[in-house]
């Protein structure tokens, strides 16, 4: 038996069209609202896309390893091995105590005005447009 043969809800998508690509949202919200993990025969893996769901699975790295990687594309997943986002501890936790010092709130401290200018400017200009899209306007820049 495979993991694909689990009694779990299948979402027959291909994440990687043009048409997903261009408006994943509706795929997000059809992945949550078909269970807590569901199977994705095209990539040959599962989706876990609600919040608690997904906060439950990273707390869990026997059962929901990034060892092998996080990606639904084996290359992305060959380039991105060793990393802080896909590894488990102990590399994990040793990955990310070297990143982790120059993002601590002490050494962002010193940033800190800069950082806030460069958020400020970026809302005034999204303000006057009226409506923006708020992953790529302003999280993409963040």
């Amino acid at each position: 038996m495979s993991i694909a043969d689990l009694d779990a809800p299948t979402y027959d998508v291909d994440l990687y069209s043009d048409e997903v690509l261009r408006d994943p949202y509706p795929h997000y919200r059809a992945i949550r609202a078909r269970g807590a993990a569901v199977w994705l025969p095209r990539h040959d893996l599962y989706a876990v896309g609600r919040f608690d769901d997904v906060r439950a699975a990273l707390r869990n790295p026997t059962v929901f390893s990034s060892a092998e990687g996080v990606a639904a594309n084996g290359t992305v997943n060959e380039m991105a091995r060793g990393t802080t986002l896909a590894s488990d501890a102990p590399l994990h936790d040793r990955l990310r105590a070297i990143i982790g010092a120059p993002l601590s709130p002490r050494a962002l401290e010193e940033i800190g005005p800069q950082i806030r200018a460069e958020a400020r400017r970026l809302v005034d200009d999204l303000v006057e447009q009226e409506q923006f899209d708020a992953v790529t306007d302003l999280a993409q820049h963040l």
